[in-house]
């Protein structure tokens, strides 16, 4: 009796996380439709919008801007509602994502000074100092 209790434990988690994923992958699909969409009617305003005028062009890329941003951060908000990713790779990732890109250079290399070596007399041009 207790063998299949802890069974049953397991079958119905491992269909809980395949559920899951099924679900953050018709909710990817989606924001990339979504994604697709936005850019469509967005280059569309763009082409309607008068070459000459700057402050025309100016408000649309800025409100554009804001849509994107606005989706992008709906997008973020589903993705982490479906809960906690099974694989530790994919955990490890999405912190990677969400941290801000810092450049780290090794510490500069310390060298000792370069002396120059003693000049000696060229066998091809004489000096004329005798």
């Amino acid at each position: 009796m207790r063998r299949l209790l802890i069974l049953a434990c397991l079958v119905s988690g491992e269909a809980l996380a395949q559920e899951r994923d099924v679900q953050r992958a018709l909710m990817q699909r989606q924001q990339q439709s979504d994604e697709f969409a936005l850019q469509l009617r967005q280059s569309q305003e763009r082409l309607q919008a008068t070459p000459g005028d700057l402050n025309q062009q100016q408000y649309v890329e800025s409100r554009q801007l804001g849509e994107r941003q606005r989706l992008e951060n709906l997008g973020t908000q589903q993705q982490f509602s479906t809960g906690p990713r099974r694989s530790d790779a994919d955990l490890s990732r999405e912190r990677q994502i969400q941290q801000p890109y810092e450049l780290r250079l090794p510490p500069p290399q310390v060298r000792a000074p370069v002396t120059p070596r003693p000049k000696e007399r060229d066998p091809y041009f004489p000096s004329f100092t005798n």
